[in-house]
């Protein structure tokens, strides 16, 4: 008996569960995965049914016989539309035996038929694998991308403070190592906490933290130390005294060895007696010469003119004003050298009280010197800690110009880089996201739905 046709529906009826059916004897099977087969032992199972690799769900399935083997055994040539990345497995058609039958001649239960089969998808899982990673990785960096722009806004916000504290301690009068003054004890600055306090440590090993800039002081080295200064010579004494010659006077006076008769009042009183006798010979002399007895005037005798100066008369006298013998002639020379005796003596005289002076000024200005350099010493250490103190502050704008220059590069550096980094990540996510659009393409067209064909045994339960 030849069956050219049947068609399973899995419809359990009386009549059909009465009736045997030979496997060999049927030509094509359809499987649908919303039925069920019929069962004479009351357990029915889906038509279709995946066992391995279950990526996609068959709808429907189609066997034909495709004959006996050698051992007896009809095998099928099953179709069924599956994704384009898969391929079949292990397939099977099981089929229900009719009860109380040879097993050797193959009765089975009409629709109790299944198709059993198993799915080899690698071009599919290798597709959605791939795609799977892809958007894994986007994912990841999208995360990252977020994580990257919360970071940049604490450390923003944290460098801000950083930035705020190292600007204070740059701006801070005395830097770190700088020796200041506090409350009379010298120490150098260890520390500048960033709300502008110092920590000093001082010579003995103490340390002192927050000591506001107001209580220190720049360290001043004295101006002025403290010396014995020997009282200064007095001046010579005016008394004469005639101990021994007056070679030299003080060492920061004067010198000279002529002053001593200058500066005597009995030369001087020589000197002025010599002038006076001069000036009475002097005198008596130009009386006697010039005027006769009983005359008032008395006039000059005309000399005859020579216009030759060799002509001269030897038998003509000498006059009384051309003979150096004359008494005329000597007083006048003896007065004239009186007089400039006189006018020297008094030059040298003017001259040593005005040097007397002068030194006895000089010591003065000595004397007051020394003290007044002693009590102005304060006011010096004032002055030098005022004009310190605006070197310091000076040299603390020029520190807070460059730290914030060197800031402003810093931060601009980091910013750079920041933003170098987001614009890379985009970029990798903008490619994965390109790629993955192409990869999901891919899956798409093997995950798409083909013809394909298995070859498969019968089996009976």
């Amino acid at each position: 008996m030849c069956i050219t046709f049947i068609e399973v529906h899995g419809q359990q009826q009386q009549g059909i569960l009465r009736r045997k059916v030979k496997i060999s004897n049927v030509d094509i099977l359809t499987f649908r995965s919303d039925r069920v087969t019929t069962s004479a032992k009351g357990e029915p199972i889906s038509q279709l049914r995946c066992v391995s690799d279950c990526l996609g769900e068959i709808l429907q399935a189609r066997c034909k016989n495709d004959g006996t083997d050698d051992m007896g055994n009809v095998n099928w040539r099953c179709t069924a539309p599956i994704p384009k990345g898969c391929r079949f497995g292990g397939t099977n058609v099981n089929c229900e035996r009719f009860p109380e039958t040879d097993p050797n001649e193959g009765w089975i239960v009409p629709g109790s038929c299944a198709f059993i089969y198993g799915l080899r998808c690698d071009r599919l899982n290798e597709a959605e694998r791939s795609e799977v990673e892809m958007k894994a990785n986007i994912l990841k960096d999208r995360k990252r991308l977020q994580r990257l722009m919360y970071d940049e806004i604490e450390r923003s916000q944290s460098q801000a403070a950083r930035d705020a504290c190292e600007l204070t301690a740059s701006g801070a009068l005395y830097p770190i190592g700088a020796y200041v003054s506090y409350d009379g004890r010298i120490g150098s600055v260890k520390r500048i906490a960033c709300d502008g306090t110092y920590a000093v440590l001082f010579e003995n090993g103490d340390e002192i933290s927050e000591l506001s800039e107001s209580s220190l002081s720049p360290r001043v080295d004295p101006l002025y130390e403290k010396v014995t200064v020997a009282s200064p010579r007095p001046p010579p004494k005016s008394s004469r005294s005639y101990d021994a010659p007056r070679t030299s006077t003080y060492s920061d006076g004067y010198t000279g060895s002529g002053d001593g008769l200058a500066n005597d009042p009995f030369f001087l009183c020589v000197v002025l007696l010599l002038l006076l006798v001069a000036v009475a010979v002097c005198r008596s002399t130009s009386s006697s010469s010039s005027f006769a007895p009983g005359s008032r005037h008395r006039h000059r005798r005309a000399k005859p003119s020579r216009t030759n100066p060799n002509d001269v008369d030897p038998n003509e006298g000498m006059s009384t004003s051309d003979d150096p013998n004359s008494g005329t002639s000597f007083a006048r020379t003896f007065a004239t050298t009186a007089t400039a005796a006189a006018l020297a003596a008094a030059s040298r005289a003017n001259e040593t009280r005005h040097r007397r002076a002068n030194v006895r000024r000089r010591h003065r200005r000595a004397a007051q010197g020394t003290a007044t350099t002693l009590s102005s010493s304060t006011v010096d250490d004032e002055r030098i800690k005022q004009a310190k103190i605006e070197s310091l502050a000076a040299q603390a704008r020029l520190r807070v110009d460059r730290k914030r220059a060197e800031l402003k590069a810093r931060e601009d550096a980091r910013i750079h880089q920041h933003k170098t980094e987001i614009d890379h990540l985009r970029g990798k996510i903008d490619s994965d996201t390109q790629q993955l659009g192409n990869q999901m393409r891919r899956t798409d067209h093997v995950r798409d739905d083909d013809e394909a064909v298995a070859y498969a045994t019968t089996t009976f339960r």
